[in-house]
């Protein structure tokens, strides 16, 4: 099995054993980009070296080695963390819009309004293909819907995008992966922001929808992850 990386610029992940990581220059503003409604400015980072692109691809999309969820929530950590996530421009300038409308400091708002907009129709979910593990930075999707208007996401995406939007607003995230079954054997995971009033850690999990209070009660086996450390 492998893991496939897909950010918004150009994207290293090696066929290697173990597998390498990535290293991202200076982040840097897109040049003349217009405002918020088209091509908002964005961070992107550059290859530290290269490997072999999948044809067809625009960006770039790598291939690399797949050896458990490990490796799937560690990427997931450095895209939520990283210049195509907390740090990106484009993210900050998402998650602003999606608060807008609210009054100041209502953070459990802004927590709710998050994991609505994550409901829309502009994100669709879409099982990943069945031997690759594949992993969208928050800024490739928000390209994405911005390119064909919807973007195509499964739960390890959603929770990546939604403790990026979150954190970009000055909330604690954390990821949960959830068992049904043997323990140890986590088959879905999502994001949980936490309002700083209550101390109240908050599950958004769109893919689970209105049935989120069901899935949490029917888990057989969960672990938190947190994306602040």
């Amino acid at each position: 099995m492998q893991i496939v990386s897909m950010r918004g610029g150009p994207t290293t992940i090696f066929r290697a054993t173990p597998r390498l990581p990535v290293r991202l220059a200076q982040p840097m503003f897109l040049p003349n980009a217009p405002s918020f409604a088209g091509r908002a400015p964005g961070l992107i980072g550059q290859p530290a070296a290269m490997a072999r692109p999948l044809a067809g691809d625009s960006p770039v999309t790598w291939l690399g080695e797949f050896r458990g969820t490990n490796d799937t929530i560690d990427l997931m950590l450095e895209y939520a963390r990283g210049n195509e996530g907390e740090r990106n421009v484009k993210v900050r300038q998402y998650a602003e819009a999606i608060v807008r409308q609210l009054r100041p400091k209502d953070y459990l708002g802004e927590i709710l309004a998050i994991r609505h907009w994550c409901t829309s129709p502009r994100l669709r979910y879409a099982n990943d293909a069945r031997h690759v593990e594949q992993v969208k930075s928050p800024f490739r999707v928000l390209t994405e819907i911005e390119q064909y208007g919807v973007s195509n996401l499964d739960c390890d995406d959603y929770a990546t995008l939604i403790a990026a939007l979150g954190m970009s607003l000055g909330r604690n995230a954390r990821f949960t992966m959830v068992g049904f079954g043997m323990p140890g054997d986590y088959t879905h995971v999502f994001a949980g922001l936490q309002e700083p009033r209550s101390s109240q850690w908050i599950i958004t999990d769109p893919v689970a929808g209105t049935r989120e209070a069901q899935m949490a009660r029917t888990a057989k086996t969960y672990k938190h992850i947190s994306v602040d450390e």
